[in-house]
């Protein structure tokens, strides 16, 4: 199973019909449906309904069944996508500026947080909001933002980074990540 059979599955339930589906994925229904049956074949059942002259296609029980797991791989893709983003800017993007793995963070809870295309300036708010926020707490944490001066203090896992100490991280820039990882962890909790 490929994330491609995933974003499959989900393209013809949000759009019900093949023809729409097809569209959204920017392929053609042939291939869409070789995509699907593909996905089919591994599942070991349909997935839907489908029939000459049907408009929507709904899904099967074995598809009702998939469902929930699908979900879960889609989350899971999303949460490793975040991650592989946010883990490309250490060192500041390497400047020695803003700590990467603040900047990594933020960029993950602005990936978290849907804009609202109806409020443009309300979304930017909000996403300048929580960076102010996750700054604070990764400051309080550690009297400091910059790469550079943090690379300067000596760090020992405790309880003002309970992650790193629960992973027995050593490392500077491990518990940095691990810290801002937690706190984006506790935002996200907070909504």
């Amino acid at each position: 199973m490929t994330n491609q059979d995933i974003e499959t599955f989900f393209a013809v339930l949000d759009h019900g019909t093949m023809t729409a589906a097809a569209e959204a994925l920017y392929i053609t229904q042939p291939s869409l449906s070789a995509r699907l049956k593909s996905l089919e074949d591994q599942v070991g059942a349909p997935l839907f309904h489908r029939g000459k002259g049907q408009r929507r296609i709904t899904l099967t029980d074995a598809g009702q069944h998939f469902l929930p797991l699908a979900r879960r791989w889609q989350n899971l893709l999303s949460e490793t996508q975040c991650l592989t983003l946010g883990g490309g800017f250490g060192a500041g993007a390497g400047t020695g500026e803003l700590c990467g793995a603040v900047t990594g963070a933020v960029m993950v809870l602005d990936l978290l947080t849907p804009a609202d295309p109806a409020d443009v300036v309300g979304s930017k708010k909000k996403a300048m909001a929580q960076a102010k926020e996750l700054q604070k707490r990764f400051a309080e944490r550690f009297d400091a933002l910059r790469c550079a001066d943090l690379l300067q203090k000596k760090f020992v896992p405790d309880d003002a980074t309970p992650a790193a100490k629960a992973l027995g991280l050593t490392g500077h820039c491990d518990i940095m990540i691990a810290t801002a990882v937690e706190i984006v962890e506790q935002m996200i909790a907070e909504r």
